[in-house]
């Protein structure tokens, strides 16, 4: 059988004209040139050179060729190869110009590889616990003087063991399934969120409706909790544990107090002052009123003309210990008097707010450093006063939405979709990619 004759490729016919393109090829490179074709932040980074060419030379070639290869590989990243198209490179006669594509090419890549293929705001989910955001073109100097496209785009990426579990179990999966999808938005879930969440932390799963203590990358305490239903979702945020209440009293949100207490007085003031609930004059007046005092039918569909507080007991939904940290939400962990609920397997249930299952265990951790301990706080409590302990060592926590995640037994676990965040960034995942044949996408 005779042999064939052998054709390269697209991509290697691409590699070979970048590693042979010489300066002189469609005319001179120039700062003038650079200037006139660079835009965005491709001219800032040109700009911070002179509007000197970044990838002219032996070297600049080498570079070029493992841009093209990484490119190439883009899957493996959990990233989309037509998002960064080589055609272009090839059709450009003009040297100047295949400078700036290459640059544009290396910053797109950086941009998704660091900080995700689309945003939170584009996929439709709120997403506070973000982390600052990378010197790309800076990155892209280093790399070209270094000679360390590879290195450094692996920096920019999440370093944790989970994402690498992630990025790991995608090379297994055919690339158009759902588990790969999964996958892949999870990957990008850890591009939005913080780089280091600190040696010592907290990490509430939202899906996986458990909260995790960590030390030193080991997982020293876990325990069930419950999240915030999909009318009142609870949010994704990154804030610090400062302090524990004791007995805390509950100051009623509005919407809780329109939606529960309005009702029960309505029905019989009486019940109020039986569950502890305490009715106060609205925003701009003082002082406490009697529940019996006011006409609850008069109250139209506005804001609300009343507070409400509940004294700390039995009937208290905090129950009898509660975990502040600062946040714009008024989120909390608490306790609840409703235990028997973590038995059940949805435990999408609260206003919002993280009920815990051993929240007495978990306090008696973090303010191990303060002298207590689960006996001693159990023995304050059982005075009945409301009083507050501040961590000397406040501790991060962070509330995530991972709908895949690794388990401890090497495998991958994946979790309902309790909020939908899951199908609203695969959509806009798709929309992104309607694109014209051949061009580069524009924005991120």
């Amino acid at each position: 059988m005779g042999a064939r004759a052998w054709a390269a490729p697209p991509a290697l016919a691409l590699l070979a004209a970048l590693v042979l393109a010489g300066p002189g090829r469609g005319g001179p490179v120039s700062a003038e040139a650079i200037r006139a074709a660079a835009a965005g932040e491709s001219r800032g980074f040109y700009a911070a050179r002179g509007f000197l060419p970044a990838w002219q030379g032996p070297a600049g070639r080498r570079a070029a060729v493992a841009l093209e290869r990484r490119i190439a590989g883009a899957a493996a990243d959990g990233l989309d190869p037509a998002d960064y198209p080589l055609r272009p490179l090839r059709d450009e006669p003009d040297p100047s110009r295949r400078d700036v594509l290459l640059t544009g090419l290396f910053l797109r890549y950086a941009r998704h590889l660091a900080e995700g293929r689309i945003t939170p705001r584009q996929a439709g989910i709120h997403w506070g616990a973000g982390g600052g955001k990378p010197g790309l073109a800076a990155a892209l100097a280093h790399a070209l003087r270094e000679g360390s496209i590879d290195d450094t785009l692996d920096r920019l990426a999440p370093g944790g063991e989970e994402y690498a579990a992630l990025r790991e179990a995608l090379a297994g999966e055919p690339p158009g399934s759902a588990r790969a999808m999964a996958l892949r938005i999870n990957m990008d879930r850890w591009r939005w969120s913080r780089r280091d969440l600190g040696r010592r932390h907290l990490l509430v799963n939202i899906p996986g409706l458990d909260l995790e203590e960590r030390d030193g990358g080991q997982v020293v305490r876990r325990m069930k909790v419950m999240v915030g239903t999909p009318a009142s979702p609870t949010p994704v945020i990154s804030s610090r544990v400062v302090s524990v209440a004791l007995n805390p009293a509950w100051s009623i949100p509005e919407p809780t107090a329109r939606r529960d207490i309005l009702p029960l007085a309505r029905r019989d003031p009486e019940l109020l002052r039986e569950r502890g609930i305490r009715v106060w004059r609205g925003p701009g007046a003082r002082g406490e009123i009697q529940p019996e005092a006011v006409d609850w039918e008069a109250i139209g569909d506005g804001p609300l003309p009343y507070r409400f507080t509940q004294a700390a007991g039995q009937h208290n939904p905090l129950g009898r210990i509660k975990f502040l940290f600062p946040n714009r939400f008024n989120l909390l962990l608490h306790d609840t008097p409703m235990g028997h609920l973590f038995s059940e397997r949805d435990r999408d249930v609260s206003a919002g707010c993280i009920r815990l299952e051993r929240p007495i265990e978990l306090a008696a951790s973090l303010l191990a450093a303060d002298g207590w301990t689960g006996e001693s706080l159990e023995r304050a409590i059982a005075e009945g006063d409301t009083s507050t302990l501040e961590l000397s060592e406040p501790v991060p926590v962070h509330l995530v939405y991972l709908t895949v995640r690794p388990d401890a037994a090497g495998g991958i676990v994946e979790l309902p979709d309790v909020y939908g965040h899951d199908e609203r960034h695969v959509r806009a995942l798709r929309r992104q990619q309607v694109r014209p044949a051949g061009s580069l996408p524009p924005g991120r």
